[in-house]
């Protein structure tokens, strides 16, 4: 039982003692392209500083997919993974200023984004 303690207090010293993470995604079908978007950032005091986008597009071929990542790669400063048929489009955000949790919510789910 001792143990048991000791190791779920280290749990929540690392993981900053029960700080959450709020999820938003939204899907939508451009022509013949499913793209999927994820905002997520770490919620801290109430507050939302670091806001990582993940944009996942599936192309109905690999010829397309890559040719996209292509073109995509020469003009981007994203972080960039091309995958088959699907190409990743990463991209953080460390702003110094920071968003109440609720607006942050409101603001996307405003945009059509669903929250978590």
């Amino acid at each position: 039982m001792k143990k048991l303690l000791i190791i779920l207090t280290i749990c929540l010293l690392v993981s900053g003692c029960g700080d959450k993470q709020i999820v938003c995604t939204s899907t939508k079908k451009v022509d013949e392209t499913k793209v999927t978007i994820e905002i997520s950032a770490p919620i801290k005091d109430n507050k939302v500083t670091d806001i990582k986008t993940k944009v996942i597009n599936y192309f109905n071929t690999k010829e397309a997919a890559k040719a996209y990542c292509k073109n995509i790669k020469s003009s981007s400063n994203s972080k960039i993974k091309c995958d088959g048929k699907k190409v990743i489009i990463t991209n953080t955000s460390n702003s110094n200023q920071s968003s109440n949790k609720d607006d942050f919510i409101k603001s996307a789910e405003k945009e059509g984004f669903k929250c978590k």
